[in-house]
This record gives C-alpha cells, sequence and structure tokens, in this order.
C-alpha cells in the first residue's frame, strides 16, 4: 500500500514537471531558426531546482532559461549560430566568475 503511494506521488510530481516544462518552454518561432548551440550553466535533476537556478541567473542579469521534460533539466542562456559566438559568450561568463560550456542544440 504504502509502495502504491510513494508510486502515485512520484508520478504526479514528474508529471507536473513536465507540464511545468511545457508552460515555460520557448515557442518554437522564440528559438531562431539558425540557433545551433548555446552556453550550458548547470544541469539539474528536477525542474524545480532548475528553476530556481534560472531565477538566481536572471536576477543576475543572465537571460537563463530550462530546456528539456524530463530529467536532467539544463540551465542555458543564449542562441547561437556559431559555436564561435557561443565560446565567446561562454568566455564572458567566465570572466565574471560563471562556469559552464557550450551545447549543441538538438533540432
Amino acid at each position: 500500500m504504502r509502495r502504491a503511494r510513494v508510486r502515485r506521488v512520484r508520478r504526479r510530481r514528474v508529471t507536473a514537471a513536465r507540464e511545468a516544462a511545457a508552460r515555460n518552454a520557448l515557442p518554437s518561432s522564440a528559438r531562431p531558426a539558425n540557433a545551433r548551440y548555446s552556453v550550458q550553466l548547470s544541469a539539474l535533476n528536477t525542474m524545480r531546482q532548475a528553476e530556481q537556478f534560472a531565477q538566481r541567473y536572471r536576477a543576475q542579469g543572465i537571460d537563463a532559461r530550462v530546456d528539456g521534460t524530463v530529467a536532467p533539466f539544463r540551465v542555458r542562456t543564449g542562441y547561437f549560430a556559431t559555436r564561435a559566438q557561443a565560446n565567446a559568450r561562454l568566455a564572458e561568463l567566465k570572466a565574471k566568475g560563471y562556469d559552464g560550456f557550450v551545447a549543441e542544440l538538438t533540432p
């Protein structure tokens, strides 16, 4: 009985996280057609944690978003057509003390 309740609670949390990701996802028109790269700042196990991190980055002036509908939820910034543009943004962020890497976006 307890296991069934735990499964239902977990299922609700996963469903809630997926629904939140869908609500917070950028419309396809918001992502430029030529965007191939982004700077990933972190990856977290829960949507809630990822949203909290993204909010902290936004409060510090970084245009952060959460990508993904299942764990890991990736906190990223920017859409770039070339890896060189993404590396330039990463260098700016590292100069300010942030860590991350360039991630290739999936179609």
